[in-house]
């Protein structure tokens, strides 16, 4: 059944009340990580579901009318990361304010806050120009309307300017989770009811505002006063960049005012001058920013070249205007986003080559596959396989289960590239032998598989046996000179674990044998092995206990 406004509005306080901020931001990770399935609400007023963890699947049941009373099966004392993944599901299911139970703490502050609303003595903003100076003290005191007025015609710079002050008394020594609650409270105490665009921008300033006090952004500054987050303070930067992601996965709908549109490009002058300052240890922040606020804000708005013209030559000039403070690796990934929107492929991977070509340049890998998320996309299947093909030498290990999705994408629309896919795959050995072997057994190419396995000496116990059903079933023949190989590897070491091993292969080579129909050549063999090992006693007591010898 669907909630209305105030049902909703009583499930946010409600989790608030019960779950700390930071498990909120961790079951949000959940959710976004797609863990959430089963999700049953057969019974009025309760949800169940199963969050896949790294172990054993956890099952959660939610009590949609008293939150403090749902179960799950974890071990945590109370409200844990997995109730909020399923209830973050099933918010989504019904179309509810997924965004705002994430920012459950903030929005319940300053629900009460407003209540009782503090007494601000704020210092005159100045605008830009010639417009009169706006101040939210200089309205009367309980004037939403006025209020209102103020922080509506407001730009990006005041909006800073006014969070600053909202935060001047929490200073800047407590620069972790605590002191990015306490800012947002702080900023969001004093904000009143915004049309719909505005109060998306305005809930994405105040994110960016607190993350650049976290990472210790001073403006003027080329770099940060200091190159390493500490751990809390990282952990605080991190869930702010994960309520921006989500803030930026909303839609946002522009209705053509002009003043709309200056804030969006405000926006994206801060988020570049950021960018573009960032030093290499933390380098995904703004960037990461700023490319999906492109990718999902603003060029679904755009109509047309011209914009991202404009903003390839800004880019090119920064090099020039900040020279050696210039943040290099993010400057080359933005040009090569507009060379993207603009469909100039060719100059985007050639600029990717250019900088993999250079030692001092790190390209970092989760910046690497949001270009590839906008051709997918868009269904750009053909530019998408020349970016695969661009990108996959430049990824490390930990990005390439990601990057064969995007190939099984590609594939699934043009099978008759595939041969590109073998090449690069070929081409990126060894660093891709494991989706390498995973592509093969997937297309069902069991033989170079094999081949595969037996030249690099894999061990077939690190396969689990589903893994390897799909070869027992089509092509089972190919798996004896595997075992095989194993078997004899493990008993020329001469101990224990490994005569243990070598009789857990002897096993499935039985089975594989009789499964062939070939028991005579199986008895064959296993006299011969028994013979050829007779000296080796501990081998022959595993032969025993594994119940091969009587």
């Amino acid at each position: 059944m669907m909630k209305d406004e105030i049902q909703w509005d009583q499930l946010v306080q409600q989790v608030a009340a019960v779950f700390s901020d930071l498990t909120i931001k961790r079951g949000f990770q959940y959710y976004k990580q797609g863990r959430v399935h089963g999700l049953d609400r057969s019974d009025p007023g309760f949800v169940k579901a199963l969050v896949q963890e790294n172990g054993p699947v956890v099952r959660v049941k939610l009590n949609l009318n008293v939150l403090q009373e749902s179960e799950c099966s974890c071990k945590e004392d109370s409200g844990c990361r997995h109730m909020i993944a399923a209830l973050l599901q099933d918010a989504a299911l019904e179309e509810g304010p997924v965004y705002s139970i994430v920012n459950a703490h903030s929005a319940d502050l300053a629900r009460k806050t407003a209540q009782t609303p503090p007494e601000l003595e704020l210092e005159p903003v100045q605008t830009l120009g010639s417009a009169p100076a706006l101040s939210v003290a200089a309205y009367p005191s309980g004037s939403e309307q006025a209020n209102e007025l103020a922080v509506a015609e407001m730009n990006v710079a005041q909006w800073h300017r006014l969070f600053k002050q909202c935060t001047a008394s929490l200073g800047s020594a407590a620069q972790a989770v605590q002191y990015a609650q306490q800012a947002l409270q702080a900023i969001y105490a004093v904000k009143p009811p915004l049309a719909p665009v505005l109060e998306q921008l305005f809930g994405l300033h105040s994110h960016l505002f607190v993350l650049d006090k976290l990472i210790g952004h001073t403006p003027g500054m080329a770099r940060p006063s200091y190159l390493y987050l500490g751990y809390h303070t990282q952990l605080a930067a991190d869930d702010m960049q994960a309520a921006i992601r989500l803030s930026l996965s909303e839609e946002l709908t522009m209705t053509g005012n002009p003043e709309h549109w200056s804030l969006m490009t405000d926006t994206l002058s801060y988020l570049r001058k950021r960018m573009l300052a960032e030093s290499n240890s933390r380098s995904h922040y703004f960037p990461d920013i700023y490319y999906r606020f492109w990718m999902q804000w603003l060029a679904p708005q755009v109509n047309g070249t011209g914009r991202f013209l404009k903003e390839l030559e800004v880019l090119e000039a920064a090099e020039e205007e900040l020279g050696s403070t210039l943040a290099r690796v993010p400057w080359l990934l933005a040009r090569c986003w507009m060379y993207v929107f603009l469909s100039r492929d060719k100059e985007a991977w050639l600029l990717l080559k250019e900088a993999d070509r250079s030692s001092a340049l790190q390209l970092p890998p989760a910046q690497l596959m949001l270009l590839l998320s906008v051709l997918r996309r868009q269904g750009e299947w053909t530019r998408l396989v020349d970016g695969l093909m661009a990108i996959g030498p430049l990824l490390g290990i930990e990005s390439l289960d990601e990057y064969l999705t995007y190939w099984q994408a590609a594939l699934e629309q043009l099978p008759e590239l595939e041969p590109q896919m073998w090449d690069t795959l070929t081409d990126m050995l060894p660093r891709s032998s494991s989706i390498y072997a995973q592509a093969l057994l997937e297309r069902g190419r069991y033989r170079q598989w094999m081949d595969y396995q037996l030249s690099s000496g894999s061990e077939p116990l690190n396969y689990r046996v589903t893994e390897l059903q799909a070869i027992e079933r089509n092509a089972p023949e190919l798996l004896l000179p595997f075992y095989h190989q194993a078997v004899e590897r493990h008993v020329l070491l001469k101990n224990r674990q490994d005569y243990k091993a070598a009789v857990k292969l002897l096993k499935r080579l039985a089975k594989l044998y009789k499964k062939l129909k070939l028991e005579v050549r199986w008895e064959a063999f296993f006299t011969s092995f028994v013979t050829r090992h007779g000296r080796l006693r501990a081998l022959q007591e595993e032969l025993r206990k594994g119940k091969l010898l009587s």
